[in-house]
């Protein structure tokens, strides 16, 4: 199966038309998790407000293509951003999103949504037109269906485009990602217990079943252990930011040991990921213990 990432033309030119393709298709999901296996990046990515400047207006009326080169390469270097600026082109884009050629996948999936609407819409019509149904069904009636049938065929036009998907299988959040959580005001104790928490609930949220999923949690796993390394912990002391990072410094170490096990075709995938979870559960451990 061919990677979609490496579809990217090689022409940066053509990387703004490329993208709106990606948004607008079936795969975002797999671009985004070849990307962070390929690419992944030591820091967290920046916020999509701070990449896309004011260039919102351009970019909802016309297009990535108002954007610069350097804007371009930050969203593909940070693919998570993708996630954030297909809803907001979904949200708030103008006639230019939605004149969009679909990729071939969607337009397969959208034409049989079409072909079944048109078939709800000529029954309904025959049913309409019946004496008994004039009779039976209040003008209330009628409008509440209509509004049902509506619902249902939105859901159904997004699914075949592959963005209902997305809504429920966005990558669920991870609290040492995220700055702004680790720069949370509360005791040190707390913030121990705080953070094995996140970890525990994050890394069990949702197990992954493929070779593929696995490095691409660790990856994030390694991505989120960085950032915790380079943070400046305000909660902490001195003494106890360096010992928070001495332990994330031995995890990182495990990480890699289980990357690169992971990225081995022989090896056990089972074992593989057993190992990864007691890293986690020891990680977890550890850190509710620390300033404890």
């Amino acid at each position: 199966m061919k990677l979609v990432s490496l579809t990217l033309p090689d022409d940066s030119a053509d990387w703004p038309a490329w993208l709106e393709q990606q948004l607008m298709g079936v795969e975002l999901q797999t671009l985004i998790r070849e990307l962070e296996i390929l690419a992944p990046q030591p820091a967290p990515p920046p916020d999509l407000d701070d990449v896309i400047g004011d260039h919102w207006p351009l970019v909802f009326e016309r297009g990535l293509g108002s954007l610069g080169h350097e804007r371009i390469r930050q969203l593909i270097r940070h693919p998570r951003l993708l996630l954030d600026l297909q809803e907001q082109v979904l949200i708030s884009g103008g006639s230019y999103w939605r004149e969009l050629p679909p990729d071939e996948a969607a337009s397969r999936g959208s034409q049989r949504v079409r072909e079944r609407v048109n078939q709800e819409l000529n029954r309904q019509s025959l049913d309409a037109t019946s004496p008994m149904a004039a009779r039976q069904k209040s003008p209330r009636t009628e409008r509440s269906r209509a509004i049902g049938w509506v619902a249902a065929l939105a859901a159904s036009l997004l699914a075949a485009v592959g963005i209902w998907n997305w809504f429920s299988t966005r990558p669920e959040p991870f609290a040492w990602e995220s700055p702004q959580s680790i720069a949370a005001d509360m005791p040190a104790e707390d913030y121990g217990n705080y953070l094995g928490d996140a970890l525990l609930e994050w890394w069990f949220s949702d197990q992954p079943e493929s070779r593929d999923e696995l490095i691409a949690r660790l990856t994030r796993f390694r991505t989120a252990c960085e950032t915790l390394i380079d943070a400046q912990h305000p909660q902490l002391t001195a003494q106890q930011r360096t010992e928070l990072v001495t332990k994330c410094r031995n995890w990182l170490t495990k990480i890699n040991a289980h990357l690169a096990e992971a990225s081995d075709e022989a090896s056990d995938l089972s074992e593989v990921r057993a190992e990864s979870d007691e890293t986690v559960r020891a990680a977890t451990k550890a850190l509710q213990q620390l300033f404890g």
